[in-house]
């Protein structure tokens, strides 16, 4: 299997809430750990907190000021370093760049499967080197490509400039897989608002009748819904003390990207709401959707597994307790989010090749083996029975040209 994803794993949590540790008499407090939340967090994050993320600034960024796009973030402490991998940069034509990490052996000759990934920040914070650890190290553990899909950010881009930077980069690999290495196996993806970036992007080729990804991976996914607000929303009331990316921050990162105003009939703006009817005779790629505890966020991506239901073989919903919605960013706290996304991986991975290339070259499925083993391995994620021989087809025509 090759070296491991994984640092140390952390203590489980405690069920008694943590008190919080003295301050310290030389440090002011700006971000003090509501009762309701030290109640639901793990113990890793909340020493953490109190020990240090306490005394930052909540995250609001009004007047906006370029260099809070890169500033270190505190919770950097916390993230993997990167992994020996190669990398090169391509500029996409009337949008923005990617960058192609291989292996360090570099890709066979009929390509590597990829993961696509949309990194996180509001629509406002981040560059092509976010997630550089975590990417690297699914590059060279997992032997996959991995595209990191740089978008242009708000405010100096806002609403749809990130959409259609995607949409184009989404493009420029597909229709250049080959030279880039790849063999066709995409898993799109990302994270907190990178999530929403790439679940709109599926529903954009969708509504334009053009190839989908292989399936869909969805980390802590925000912005789902930029019409929703602390009064109008249970979610966020029963979320409202959730740390770090809090209900201020989110109305930051709103009024920067959507400076008009969100409306509710725009479902670019707000995927959740996407059009019923979008999704009607279509086979929607299987889903992974992973929700942190304690996120603000955690309802609307709730919300979307239930839509998503109605219309695809294959969604997989997973919630972490007690974790915050940067969990996927604090690597080496929170382990267990970049193990579960390496199993979905290696069994999608896995999946593909079985089922493409066996309907590639007309071979039989092996006698001794059913096509339910193919997707209940001792490090798969389990699927339903939904998905059996009969969808092979549909399954072979989501990866060729529409």
């Amino acid at each position: 299997m090759g070296p491991s994803l994984l640092a140390p794993t952390v203590a489980p949590q405690s069920p008694a809430a943590t008190p919080p540790v003295q301050p310290s008499a030389r440090r002011l407090i700006l971000q003090e750990l509501d009762p309701e939340a030290r109640r639901n967090l793990s113990e890793p994050y909340i020493r953490f907190h109190d020990n240090e993320l306490q005394y930052h600034p909540k995250r609001i960024f009004h007047p906006w000021k370029s260099e809070y796009r890169t500033q270190p973030s505190p919770l950097a402490v916390w993230s993997y370093s990167p992994f020996p991998t190669s990398a090169v940069d391509y500029e996409i034509p009337d949008a923005s760049t990617i960058r192609v990490y291989m292996p360090e052996r570099g890709p066979p000759r009929n390509g590597l499967p990829a993961l696509l990934w949309c990194s996180g920040g509001g629509m406002v914070l981040g560059d092509i080197e976010s997630d550089q650890g975590m990417l690297t190290r699914l590059c060279q553990v997992m032997r996959c490509a991995v595209v990191q899909i740089n978008y242009r950010r708000a405010p100096e881009h806002p609403f749809p400039t990130a959409i259609n930077d995607v949409a184009a980069a989404y493009e420029y690999i597909y229709r250049n897989r080959d030279t880039l290495g790849l063999n066709g196996c995409f898993v799109l993806g990302g994270t907190s608002a990178g999530a929403s970036l790439a679940l709109i992007t599926v529903l954009q080729r969708i509504q334009s009748h053009q190839q989908i990804p292989t399936a869909l991976l969805l980390v802590a996914p925000a912005q789902l819904d930029n019409t929703l607000t602390l009064e109008s929303f249970t979610g966020w009331r029963r979320m409202k003390h959730a740390p770090w990316t809090g209900v201020d921050t989110a109305m930051s990162f709103r009024e920067l990207y959507l400076p008009r105003g969100a409306h509710p009939w725009n479902w670019q703006q707000n995927p959740l709401n996407f059009p019923e009817d979008l999704l009607v005779g279509v086979k929607f790629p299987p889903t992974f959707n992973l929700l942190m505890g304690v996120d603000l966020f955690l309802e609307e991506g709730k919300m979307l597994t239930n839509r998503l239901r109605q219309h695809a073989s294959i969604v997989d919903e997973k919630v972490f307790p007690g974790l915050p919605h940067m969990a996927l960013g604090m690597g080496r706290m929170f382990p267990e989010v970049l193990e579960h996304i390496s199993n979905v991986l290696r069994t999608i991975f896995r999946v593909d090749d079985f089922m493409y290339t066996g309907l590639y070259t007309d071979l039989p499925l092996p006698q001794d083996r059913s096509d339910r083993h193919w997707f209940t391995g001792d490090d798969s994620i389990g699927w339903p029975d939904s998905l059996l021989t009969n969808e092979r087809q549909a399954y072979r025509l989501r990866r060729e040209e529409p």
